[in-house]
């Protein structure tokens, strides 16, 4: 489901959720939602608050301040993107 688009406006962050897109609704995203990418890319580390919230935090944060340490999901592109692979 990797959405690679020249008509992305990659100048505001290295990311694209469907909020930039103007494709989800005003109303607040139900928990529990598709992370999108962030859901098998290598990068992403999902962290579990004391409070039972789950956020996704991006590891390239880290060391790329272009981007999100919590992106907004479900994240539908993204120039970090790598596709986690399972050992063996």
């Amino acid at each position: 489901m990797a959405m690679v688009s020249d008509e992305l406006d990659w100048s505001r962050s290295d990311f694209v959720t469907p909020h930039d897109a103007g494709a989800v609704p005003s109303r607040q995203r139900q928990a529990g939602a598709d992370p999108g990418l962030c859901g098998e890319c290598m990068h992403a580390r999902t962290i579990k608050s004391a409070r039972g919230s789950i956020f996704v935090q991006c590891q390239v944060s880290f060391t790329d301040p272009q981007f999100a340490k919590y992106p907004r999901l479900p994240v539908l592109a993204c120039r970090g993107y790598a596709k986690d692979t399972p050992p063996g």
